[in-house]
């Protein structure tokens, strides 16, 4: 930061940890914290660290002062660790003519992969920065630029010594108390982790482990100040990127990482981001025994609780760390099932999932989520090829899965689901209020059970279970929006509206409420009031569905011009949607 007559003021050098002489050769898995982005290559790879991976984390920092960029940044989180690990950075004297030679040097040696070859410590690097400074003092013979250059011009170099010279302070008590804060009200998604390799067994096992743990976290909303984006609508929905949660759940936290498995280990890096500004705000590298599934699944959820700021009572520990298996091969392939089970549009995604299903069984034969998941790639089989002997194998595997864990929320899912998908709306939604019984935060259960009640033609009875899952997390929109779309498909305008608002006050940085209450407004006739909703939508995030209503709004008032110019919009973003098409031309 630079104050108003100029001078620089560093406010945040980070969370440091004196090391005692007699640790220097030990790593420091048990205090590990950070920003990954800002973390030394051997740090990154938990190999022996010392003072010299603080001199590449201070590089970094020293780069972008020089450059205005991060010498690693990539279009992805992935992208910015596999700089950092194996890429060379830009040089600095081509981002930026005024650095002298002699400082590139010396931020190319704090940003040597190995540290053998930086500076040994932090005197022996300010000794050569005071060096330059000298240089640049006095020296016409050694002149670095054009002695009319002014005290200001030379500003960044005070900066820099002032940030090394903070290295010294890290040990304070008061830095270790410190740490970013994070919102009271948390409202989270979390993006599948991104695999570092193409291996498609790794990048199954990363999505499978993402969705555990959003899971488990997820069993916690009712009780603690979280909410946590089911992983079922974050799939629905695309969303890949912050960006991309943000404008669609509305939240305010968003989890990003990345997931390397080799030599029998695994790796997982994550960052915890503000989705507003898309500051970093904690992250943490957690290296686990691959053959040792439950606790590689442990360590992340317990570093993202810390990271979160959730303290869990004994009870609710105990609960996370529960097991269905005994057997670590068993789960193991059930994360990896679960991983290729997010693929079941694919038919090859379909048949991994199934054979390693049908191998944790084989691991476990008394694997009641085992069945599960196996009886939902089954059912996935049915639905994409609607032959019934899918749909029968789907309802024994589910039925064994519910005999063998009568207990577990997920195995009456998996059968109410096939009872539902075939027709028996009755027994489906038993099993569905079954589900919701034994776990309150499971949103599927909710959602499906409301769904059997409408096909069953029981309207009453829908509304009631949209109002028990929104009395179960009211800080949570998607409540309100599935009963306001419920109160819409009814034809109770005037109640979905105040559905709508609810979700707009909840998550008013979400592009959906807005959109909903628009179609709703429209539906009423209430042209004036849809046609302001309909734009901020697409302010928030431009897309057809919103600018085809927006222009059916200006239609309906006879803005025949406005509304031909937004339905051009609305077929830019949707080419082939004759609907629109004919909306144009009517236009």
């Amino acid at each position: 930061m630079v104050r108003g007559d100029g001078q620089v003021k560093i406010l945040d050098f980070g969370v440091a940890k004196k090391v005692p002489q007699s640790d220097q050769n030990t790593t420091m898995d048990q205090e590990r914290a950070g920003t990954p982005a800002y973390m030394a290559p051997e740090f990154l790879l938990n190999k022996v660290i010392d003072g010299r991976a603080d001199i590449f984390s201070l590089g970094i920092v020293f780069y972008e002062v020089l450059a205005g960029a991060h010498p690693f940044s990539a279009t992805s989180f992935a992208g910015t660790i596999d700089g950092i690990l194996r890429q060379k950075p830009k040089g600095l004297r081509t981002v930026n003519t005024q650095v002298p030679e002699v400082l590139e040097r010396i931020v190319e040696r704090m940003l040597a992969k190995v540290p053998a070859e930086r500076y040994a410590n932090a005197a022996e690097l300010l000794a050569e920065l005071e060096r330059v400074q000298g240089i640049a003092a006095g020296a016409a013979t050694e002149q670095l630029i054009p002695v009319r250059t002014s005290r200001r011009k030379w500003m960044w170099l005070a900066a820099l010594l002032s940030a090394a010279g903070m290295i010294g302070f890290a040990g304070h008590p008061l830095w270790k108390k410190w740490r970013p804060t994070v919102s009271v009200n948390k409202q989270l998604v979390v993006l599948p982790f991104s695999p570092s390799s193409n291996d498609s067994s790794a990048w199954a096992f990363s999505n499978g482990l993402t969705e555990t743990l959003t899971t488990k976290l997820a069993t916690l909303t009712n009780r603690y100040p979280l909410q946590v984006v089911p992983m079922s609508e974050v799939r629905e929905a695309g969303v890949k990127t912050v960006d991309d949660a943000r404008r669609d759940f509305g939240v305010n936290l968003v989890l990003v990482g990345t997931f390397e498995e080799a030599k029998g280990m695994v790796r997982v890096t994550y960052v915890l981001e503000d989705a507003a500004t898309k500051r970093s705000l904690l992250g943490d590298v957690i290296t686990s025994d691959g053959n040792d599934p439950f606790g590689v699944e442990d360590k992340v959820v317990e570093s993202i609780l810390n990271a979160l700021d959730v303290q869990l009572r004994g009870s609710d520990r105990t609960a996370l760390t529960q097991r269905e298996t005994a057997a670590p091969a068993a789960y193991d392939y059930y994360l990896r099932g679960r991983g290729y089970l997010q693929e079941y549009q694919k038919p090859e995604g379909l048949d991994h999932a199934i054979e390693l299903f049908q191998r944790a069984i084989d691991k476990d034969p008394n694997y009641s989520l085992g069945y599960a998941g196996l009886g939902e790639a089954y059912w996935r089989e049915y639905e994409n090829t609607q032959d019934r002997q899918w749909a029968d194998k789907a309802k024994q595997a589910c039925q064994r899965a519910e005999a063998l864990g009568e207990n577990l929320a997920g195995t009456h899912v998996c059968l109410g689901t096939v009872l539902k998908g075939t027709g028996e709306y009755e027994l489906a939604a038993a099993e569905f209020r079954r589900a919701v019984e034994i776990d309150s935060t499971n949103d599927d259960a909710v959602r499906e059970l409301a769904s059997a009640y409408e096909k069953l033609g029981k309207p009453g009875e829908a509304e009631a279970a949209y109002q028990q899952a929104i009395a179960m997390r009211p800080q949570v929109w998607m409540g309100y929006n599935r009963l306001g779309i419920f109160y819409n498909n009814q034809g109770r305008y005037k109640e979905a509206v105040s559905q709508f608002e609810e979700v707009i006050r909840l998550a008013p940085d979400s592009y959906r409420g807005y959109s909903n209450l628009g179609a709703t407004y429209l539906a009423l006739g209430q042209y004036s009031e849809a046609i302001p909703k309909f734009q901020k939508s697409a302010e928030i995030w431009p897309t057809a569905f919103s600018y085809s209503n927006l222009a059916t709004a200006y239609f309906y008032q006879k803005r025949y011009a406005d509304a031909a110019l937004t339905y051009e919009q609305a077929v830019k973003l949707k080419e082939g949607g004759y609907g629109v098409w004919g909306n144009l031309s009517e236009a």
